[in-house]
């Protein structure tokens, strides 16, 4: 994740330090209002930066995925280039229509007119960018106003899933609006130079997968459709699992990694890790926690025989290490992925690492806690289920002390967020290298 973050915040520097060069004699002014203008293209180049960023991560390209180690990564960096996106794009609009309510309304005093060299009236009008300056303005103050009501449906977590998911399809449409605006607008003189070149490529690949997306075939190279042959309650946890017999083209999946469901009743997919290894029966198991809207539903909504579209897999928490030893830690529906691995590991005979998992659960489900002690048993894995609700939460301390080795070996750890935190705040204080403490950060929101 710290290297995804140095990574984008060298390119953004590097692109304001490529417009500098450029546009550098806008700062050279010694109007007010040519300073303003100079502010406008560099906030415009690096808002749309950062819009094109969440274009690509919310595509999940499989190359883009390799890169950055994960989809849940990317989705953390999507959240926050997000927010980056909006702020930057606030302060762009401020300047450019910001400043002109406020002469309007004689606050402030006017600039006369624009700095030459900007294409005023009676300069070449009958050209064709001339032409689209208008609806270049008008488009984008209406998905400037989109964006920012999409952007707080996307942040404020007690709207639902389904709503979440069709606003955050319809921003695809606000940046295809955006890229008409960017392209009329940005300064004509600066198209050749090294930052025009780079603003042409990241519109066209932007644009690109921005249709992708609205038309919803960003991925069909990744998604098979499947049989309901399983649905199995666990009222006692709140849980469901799912299992579904997939088509033949499904490339497999490794322990630990998650897939988008889509089903009939939802026309968003919605991820879930895969709690099955790969196997030829091509059977998916899912365990499914009702949490959100979209889960609270599906125990009523969906039976054995439906139909439904599975896309993936995603996802690098693999297990792998090559630690001699592994300390996994899964709480509540975090035990999920541990199951696949489990289930992994039973049907090797290369086992080498020494593995300790922790079942935090603060509600016992006999039945569910029988198949995982089946499972830890038939892959040589030690199984401690600690009962939360009667031990209170997990420590790092009672890690450390139960495991004397822990600082040979690694962490892998899927649940609550406030959970790892304190987890792995606890082990690295201790003395644990942060790069042994491997969590699952998926938090679609």
């Amino acid at each position: 994740m710290r290297r995804n973050v140095i990574v984008i915040t060298g390119i953004s520097a590097a692109l304001a330090a490529l417009w500098l060069l450029t546009g550098w004699a806008s700062f050279k002014t010694a109007t007010f209002f040519g300073l303003r203008d100079g502010f406008i293209q560099l906030t415009g180049v690096l808002g749309f930066w950062f819009l094109t960023l969440c274009v690509l991560l919310a595509a999940r390209p499989v190359w883009l995925e390799s890169a950055m180690g994960g989809l849940d990564k990317m989705y953390r960096v999507h959240k926050w280039a997000g927010i980056l996106a909006m702020a930057i794009v606030v302060i762009h609009w401020f300047l450019a229509a910001g400043f002109k309510i406020l002469m309007q309304f004689g606050i402030m005093a006017s600039s006369g007119g624009r700095p030459a060299g900007h294409g005023g009236p009676g300069t070449a009008e009958q050209t064709l960018l001339q032409r689209l300056t208008g609806p270049a303005h008008w488009t984008s103050q209406w998905a400037f106003y989109l964006m920012i009501v999409l952007g707080l449906i996307a942040l404020l977590t007690f709207i639902g899933y389904r709503v979440f998911a069709l606003s955050h399809r319809l921003e695809s449409v606000i940046y295809l609006a955006l890229v008409f605006h960017s392209a009329v607008l940005f300064t004509r003189a600066y198209w050749l130079s090294p930052i025009g070149v780079l603003t042409a490529i990241m519109m066209a690949i932007g644009a690109v997968y921005a249709t992708l997306i609205f038309f919803r075939v960003a991925n069909n190279a990744r998604r098979v459709r499947g049989t309901v042959v399983t649905v199995e309650r666990h009222p006692e946890l709140s849980t469901l699992k799912i299992g579904i017999k997939l088509e033949k083209k499904w490339i497999g999946h490794r322990a630990g990694q998650f897939a988008f469901l889509k089903t009939r009743f939802l026309d968003e997919p919605h991820p879930f890790s895969i709690a099955s290894e790969w196997n030829d029966g091509r059977i998916l198991y899912f365990f499914v926690k009702e949490l959100g809207d979209y889960t609270k539903r599906l125990p009523s909504s969906i039976k054995e025989g439906d139909v439904v579209r599975v896309e993936g897999p995603y996802g690098r928490f693999n297990f792998v290490d090559g630690k001699k030893s592994q300390i996994w830690i899964g709480g509540g529906i975090g035990i999920t992925p541990f199951i696949g691995r489990l289930r992994e590991l039973a049907a090797k005979s290369d086992r080498t690492a020494k593995i300790t998992l922790y079942y935090s659960v603060s509600r016992s489900d006999g039945g569910l806690e029988d198949e995982i002690r089946s499972d830890a048993a038939k892959a040589g894995v030690q199984l401690k289920i600690w009962d939360s609700a009667r031990l209170g939460r997990l420590t790092g301390e009672k890690i450390m002390e139960e495991n004397p080795d822990w600082k040979e070996g690694s962490v892998w750890f899927c649940g609550p967020a406030g959970f790892m935190k304190t987890l792995r705040r606890s082990l690295i204080n201790a003395g644990m290298n942060s790069g042994d403490f491997h969590r699952e950060l998926f938090n679609i929101r």
